[in-house]
C-alpha cells in the first residue's frame, strides 16, 4: 500500500520521504524556463541600460557590506553622475539621452572586475560596489573612467556627444561605517561635493 502511494505521488510531483518530510518538484519545458528567466531580469535588471536596478544593487550592497564587516577587508563603493545630463535630453533628445545613459553602462561593465556590480541607481546617477578594494584602488579606478568618458564623445546617429561625470567614493575599511545606509550616504555626499565644486572630478569621502 505504501509503494502504491508513492507512485500515485510522484505522478503528481510529490516525493514523500516520511510522514513529515515531503519533496514537491514539477517539470518546466524550455518556454517556461526562458520565461522564468525573463521575469528574472525583469526584476533585477534596468530596461534602458541593461545593467542591475537599484533594488538588486541595494539588496547585494546588504550583503557585501556584512561580509566586508565581518571579515574586515575593505569595500568600496563609486557613486556616478552625469553632468548637466538634461543639456543633453533638450539638446539632443530623450533618445539621444537613453543612448547615453547606455554608452556610460557599458563603459562602466567594461572598466569594472568580473565580480564587481555595476548598478543603475536612479536617474542619471549609476553606482559600483568594489569588492576587496581599498580607498586607493577606488579613486585609481573612479579616475580612469572619468578620464575615459571625458576622451571619448557618445555617439548617437551622426552626433558625437560629448559627456563629463562626477563621482563620490566612500571606503569601508576597519568598521569605520556602522551601516550601509551610512556607507551610501558617505558617498552621496562625495558625490554632491564634486557637483558643487565644478563636477567632472573625484572627491573621496
Amino acid at each position: 500500500l505504501f509503494i502504491n502511494l508513492i507512485k500515485k505521488k510522484r505522478k503528481r510531483g510529490i516525493q514523500e520521504i516520511s510522514s513529515s518530510t515531503i519533496f514537491k518538484f514539477a517539470y518546466q519545458d524550455n518556454v517556461e524556463n526562458v520565461f522564468h528567466k525573463e521575469l528574472y531580469k525583469m526584476a533585477v535588471l534596468d530596461a534602458v541600460t541593461g545593467i542591475y536596478n537599484k533594488r538588486f544593487f541595494l539588496d547585494r550592497l546588504k550583503e557585501e557590506f556584512s561580509h566586508a564587516k565581518r571579515f574586515n577587508i575593505p569595500l568600496s563603493l563609486l557613486m556616478m553622475d552625469v553632468d548637466f545630463f538634461k543639456k543633453v535630453n533638450d539638446t539632443h533628445g530623450h533618445l539621444a539621452g537613453d543612448c547615453a545613459l547606455a554608452y556610460l553602462a557599458k563603459t562602466l561593465k567594461d572598466m569594472v572586475r568580473g565580480e564587481d556590480i555595476v548598478a543603475r541607481y536612479g536617474g542619471e546617477e549609476f553606482s559600483v560596489i568594489l569588492r576587496g578594494t581599498p580607498r586607493k584602488g577606488a579613486h585609481l579606478l573612479a579616475e580612469r573612467i572619468r578620464k575615459q568618458v571625458e576622451t571619448h564623445p557618445c555617439a548617437f546617429e551622426d552626433k558625437k556627444m560629448p559627456l563629463t561625470i562626477s563621482f563620490g567614493v566612500a571606503t569601508l575599511d576597519s568598521g569605520n561605517y556602522k551601516t550601509y545606509e551610512a556607507f551610501i550616504e558617505a558617498s552621496d555626499k562625495a558625490l554632491y561635493t564634486s557637483k558643487h565644486e565644478g563636477r567632472n572630478r573625484t572627491t573621496m569621502a
